[in-house]
Parts: C-alpha cells; sequence; structure tokens
C-alpha cells in the first residue's frame, strides 16, 4: 500500500474511530477507571508500533503476549506481535493495550517484566536514543541492560543495571 493509499484509508477510519469512542464514552458514563481504559486503548492504538533493537541491530527485544513474562532478547523480525511495542505518552512501554514494561523498584540486577498497566512509576521509562540510546526507569537511577552483562545471546533476560554508558544499555526504537 502507497503512503498516499495508507492515508486515505486512515482519513476513512479515523471518523468511523471517533465515533465508536463517543458511543463508548456514552455508554460508561463518567466513571473515571472506565475512562482511562478507553484513553489507554485509544492512545495505543494511534501510536506507532515500533521494534527495540540492541545496538547492534542484530537482537530485538520480545515478550510473550501475557503479563508476569520476562522481557528477553531475540533474532529481530518485525513481523512478529512478540517483538512490536509502543511508548506512550505516559512513558509506559507496551506489549498491549492494557500490558507494560515493568521495573522492579527495589532495586538493579531484576528482571523487566510485561505486567498489567498499573500506572506506577515502576513502569515508566525514559529512553534517551538522541544522547545516548540507554534506556532508564522512571528515576533515572537504573538502565535496562543484558542479563549477562553484556554477552548478548538468543533468550537473554533484559534487566535493569547502573547506567555505565556500556553498548549493553544502548538501544534503538525503529518505527514499523
Amino acid at each position: 500500500m502507497t503512503d498516499q493509499n495508507s492515508n486515505n484509508v486512515s482519513l476513512v477510519v479515523l471518523p468511523v474511530l471517533i465515533s465508536s469512542i463517543l458511543t463508548i464514552i456514552a455508554l460508561l458514563g463518567e466513571d473515571p477507571i472506565k475512562l482511562k481504559l478507553v484513553e489507554d486503548f485509544v492512545e495505543y492504538h494511534l501510536t506507532k508500533k515500533q521494534t527495540i533493537k540492541t545496538l547492534s541491530k542484530e537482537f530485538c527485544l520480545a515478550s510473550k503476549p501475557k503479563s508476569n513474562t520476562n522481557i528477553v532478547v531475540s533474532k529481530c523480525d518485525e513481523n512478529k506481535p512478540n517483538q512490536q511495542f509502543r511508548h506512550m505518552s505516559d512513558g509506559t512501554i507496551r506489549t498491549h493495550p492494557k500490558h507494560c514494561l515493568q521495573s522492579n523498584p527495589e532495586g538493579k540486577h531484576t528482571p523487566i517484566l510485561v505486567w498489567d498497566c498499573n500506572e506506577e512509576d515502576s513502569q515508566k521509562f525514559n529512553h534517551k536514543e538522541e544522547s545516548d540510546g540507554t534506556i532508564r526507569t522512571y528515576d533515572q537511577k537504573h538502565c535496562l541492560d543484558t542479563k549477562d552483562f553484556g554477552d548478548v545471546t538468543l533468550g537473554t533476560e533484559i534487566v535493569t543495571l547502573d547506567c555505565d554508558g556500556k553498548d549493553s544499555q544502548k538501544f534503538l526504537f525503529e518505527d514499523l
């Protein structure tokens, strides 16, 4: 599909999407929890899908589609849904409208998990691609890194470690 055709499809689909959202909101009433779920769902689907690649671009972060699973590295295949993420405006990195990456607020050397989104700071990340390429926890104390301290192989877990600027802490977000 050409960019022009894609834009035309978006222009046709957008009014239908907006109408559907307004209908859902009217049915939900003013329940703030339900409205937040709708808001998150809409933003998720309007945010670009991205892969998160290691600096070498040989490996990508991958998840399992359900909650409570570890993030690992895998051979890049942008067609695999488990390698598609969305970095949302609230700082969360999502694999699904209701599933977020989560760090352990207790400290370093802990795996990054996929967890039900809950608006806690442990699910918010800052990506500094333009400066150093790190993905930092919300408190800026730790960076995503490989469990094996830089030795990246298939299935290596992603954990939080003190930020040290090594290549094992540098990631690229690429739009799909």
